[in-house]
């Protein structure tokens, strides 16, 4: 009994000593920054699961959300809209032909009015005209009785640059046509046949247009 007795006073001494230590508190202290780090740790944890539960159930609900739009235009009817799309393209293709051709230049009335004027002041006739709208060439074939005529025509038409450009000549050819009628002169007296001699100058000319500004 006696030494049951001493063994309780000496835990009594013992943890009464354990007050007395000056070293206690210091170990305390070192233990407090490495509890506050576990808080932080567990608070940071708990927050982020949290938070991570939040995102899950909203993408959840907007998948949801999504399916049922889906679901939604599936069943639509599809047929005006594919019906609008068709339109749409052909309307688009035919504003595409029609941009191509007003981009192309026409040959018009007020065109061959000025080149026709051009000549007769220059003397010159036009026996053929060919224009090709895709090129935008323009080709004409004339005539005239002197050679000098042939060259100022051609001038002319290279100084009209508000019409007329890249004008292309290669020269001219001579015709000489003979024509017999009987003499007018005396018509008592026995008809004698008489000869003219007639020379023209043909030739062509090439040109594009000028695309009015």
């Amino acid at each position: 009994m006696n030494k049951l007795m001493n063994k309780k006073l000496n835990l009594l001494e013992a943890y009464e000593q354990s007050f007395l230590d000056p070293h206690r508190y210091d170990r305390i202290k070192r233990l407090i920054p490495l509890m506050v780090i576990a808080l932080v740790l567990l608070a940071f944890f708990i927050s982020m699961t949290l938070l991570t539960r939040k995102v899950d159930n909203e993408s959840e609900a907007i998948n949801s959300q999504i399916k049922t739009v889906q679901r939604a235009i599936n069943q639509t009817d599809k047929g005006p809209y594919q019906k609008l799309d068709k339109m749409q393209k052909a309307l688009s293709a035919i504003k595409s032909v029609d941009d191509s051709i007003n981009s192309l230049i026409k040959f018009d009335k007020a065109t061959l009015t000025n080149l026709i004027s051009t000549a007769s002041q220059q003397g010159v006739t036009i026996t053929s005209i060919t224009f090709n709208q895709q090129e935008n060439k323009l080709t004409i074939g004339c005539s005239t009785a002197t050679a000098t005529k042939v060259t100022s025509f051609v001038k002319s038409l290279r100084e009209d640059t508000k019409h007329y450009d890249n004008i292309s000549y290669t020269g001219y050819s001579e015709q000489v046509t003979q024509t017999t009628s009987p003499d007018q002169i005396n018509q008592n007296a026995p008809t004698q046949p008489v000869t003219q001699t007639t020379t023209t100058y043909n030739f062509q000319v090439s040109m594009k247009l000028v695309k009015e500004a």
